[in-house]
């Protein structure tokens, strides 16, 4: 019988410390149901000493989840965070608290400035306080991958005898090579035993996040953290898609089996990729837009005639469509408009629907027929919605070649709203200074996307943008079949989140 490896997802704590990453609590709670629907075994909803957005994100998840589905929080090696994450969890059928701490010669040394004597004794009393919540614990050593592997076979079973359910093999700055992180697995199996749950986590700086995942798993690892597209610090961390995907194409060397369903991967990562406001690269593997897309004649010649001479899977596998996809009208009604936004992923409230209904009649109206791509922007406009402080009610824009450019924006606030005008240099940036105007909250704009949902001239406009308060990077994104109120819906989006961030956010600064 083949072993069962889970996947613990990390997307919505490791995955949002990507630089202008910044979910809100309806992203969250959102991206958590469709990872149930996905199959993971384990969410890791964030870090619930952080923010009060953290807090409030994972009690929501704790609540929503499955009696299958394990609700997880980060916490560093301090009561204050383990009490909080109690806190976060209590409503959790299955909570499990990860605690971390750096052990390294260089964490014990820089982060630190202790001996290893001292951090072991600091790991077997703060794990005895974690095991007493009677909540499972997860403990990770920080770079365990460059920590002296002596002290760490002494750590792990330190923290084994404090309390720890689950030993966590981090390789935090992606050094290894994967035959040298399959031996480490492997030593660590030996100094724990076999009836101990190991878990593996690698990021991806030398590019061997993926890779690394696969030897952990080859070395005895029951249990791989991944994110969604690949998110987290710096280069990111091991994808999800990628381990799941190859796992299957390599069943051959890679006798295991998951609880993943592998047709929502393509929806779910297309949809985090909209609520993030990161891009999903063209060549990223499994997901990116040219994988199934064939330039060369030889390429294309062969494929017509056998699929499988250059492409390892059949897209559907994922949820892909290798053929056209489905393209609704004026005429599908509000219930073929409703079914098709359920078999994309898509949950909205009644009044969400409502709206979303009347933007799609419109747009079809205009348009003749939307394409999925288009409903989907239409769907996660409202997802990817923040608490608003700030509401744009409307606005007007002026300009032309002999005209100065002036925009006006009436903006709701919570003294009343607010009407100011401001001059700028072309529409875009008028708008963007009478919002300043208005709210008091000034932002500098680090990067400007603009481009079409879909193909055509008459395609849904998308604006994604990056603003920056405070050396604190936030993105935000418009869609509208106006450039300019797409711009404008954008700016309010980054806008709300640093609002949100700035009064809800502890400044985090090392896992100490």
């Amino acid at each position: 019988m083949s072993k069962i490896i889970q996947f613990t997802d990390v997307t919505l704590r490791d995955g949002e410390q990507t630089p202008g990453v910044s979910f809100s609590v309806r992203e969250k709670t959102t991206v958590a149901s469709l990872l149930e629907k996905l199959g993971v075994n384990c969410i890791e909803a964030g870090f619930a000493s952080a923010s009060a957005s953290d807090m409030e994100a994972i009690d929501k998840i704790a609540r929503q989840a499955k009696s299958n589905t394990t609700v997880c929080s980060l916490a560093r090696c301090k009561v204050e965070d383990i009490d909080a994450a109690a806190r976060a969890l209590a409503h959790a059928s299955k909570p499990k608290i990860h605690m971390i701490i750096g052990c390294s010669d260089i964490h014990l040394k820089y982060k630190f400035g202790t001996t290893p004597e001292e951090m072991l004794r600091r790991i077997k009393s703060i794990i005895s306080y974690g095991a007493s919540t009677g909540m499972q614990i997860q403990f990770s050593a920080e770079d365990a991958t460059r920590t002296d592997r002596e002290f760490l076979r002494t750590v792990y079973l330190t923290a084994l005898e404090a309390g720890a359910d689950i030993i966590n093999i981090t390789d935090t700055v992606g050094y290894c090579l994967p035959h040298e992180y399959e031996d480490l697995v492997r030593n660590v199996r030996s100094w724990v035993g076999d009836d101990v749950l190991l878990s593996v986590h690698c990021h991806n700086d030398l590019g061997l996040a993926t890779a690394n995942s696969l030897a952990g798993i080859r070395g005895g690892a029951d249990i791989v953290e991944c994110t969604l597209n690949a998110m987290g610090e710096r280069a990111g961390n091991a994808s999800l898609e990628e381990v799941a995907i190859a796992m299957r194409v390599r069943a051959d060397l890679m006798d295991y089996k998951d609880t993943i369903k592998a047709k929502h991967i393509y929806p779910i990562c297309k949809a985090v990729a909209t609520y993030s406001g990161l891009s999903v690269g063209h060549n990223k593997p499994i997901v990116g837009d040219n994988c199934f897309t064939h330039q060369s004649g030889i390429h294309q010649n062969s494929v017509l005639k056998n699929p499988s001479t250059y492409e390892l899977f059949n897209p559907g596998l994922i949820g892909r469509t290798s053929g056209g996809e489905l393209m609704l009208s004026k005429l599908s009604g509000r219930h073929g408009f409703e079914e098709r936004l359920k078999e994309l992923g898509h949950e909205l409230a009644k009044e969400e629907l409502d709206d979303a209904f009347t933007r799609f009649m419109a747009l079809a109206e205009f348009r003749k027929t939307v394409s999925d791509k288009e409903i989907s922007a239409i769907a996660q406009s409202y997802t990817s919605k923040v608490n608003h402080t700030y509401v744009l009610k409307n606005y007007q824009s002026i300009s032309g070649s002999n005209a100065i450019t002036t925009a006006t924006v009436n903006i709701g606030m919570p003294g009343g709203d607010v009407l100011k005008a401001a001059a700028g240099d072309g529409p875009v940036d008028a708008i963007f200074r009478a919002i300043e105007e208005a709210t008091g909250f000034s932002m500098k704009l680090r990067s400007f996307d603009v481009k079409g949902v879909d193909e055509g001239k008459d395609s849904l406009c998308e604006v994604r943008l990056i603003m920056e308060k405070d050396g604190r990077r936030f993105i935000g994104r418009g869609i509208s079949a106006d450039m300019i109120a797409a711009s404008a819906h954008a700016y309010m989006n980054a806008l709300n989140r640093a609002v949100q961030v700035v009064e809800s956010f502890k400044e985090i600064t090392s896992y100490e």
